[in-house]
């Protein structure tokens, strides 16, 4: 999903792991584990316990995300 697929209302919504994994498409365990968060430098905001995602960000780190990946295999000579 591309940051300007999101539909407007979304944008500036605070989603919560499980609504942000279904929306992009992404394993739920990335973003509820703290340090699989933190390990993958995955944009996030922590109001008292509970842990909460801008898709915007999140969308915009998982292209950067894949863009690195392609480029590393292309590095490597391997494909996908």
């Amino acid at each position: 999903m591309k940051t300007n697929d999101i539909h407007p209302a979304a944008k500036d919504r605070l989603l919560t792991a499980q609504q942000t994994a279904r929306a992009l498409n992404l394993p739920e365990c990335f973003l509820s584990d703290a340090t699989r968060r933190r390990q993958l430098g995955i944009p996030h905001y922590r109001i008292h316990s509970l842990v909460r995602f801008r898709l915007p960000e999140v969308a915009a780190w998982q292209a950067r995300r894949s863009e690195a990946e392609a480029a590393e295999r292309e590095r490597q000579g391997t494909r996908p």
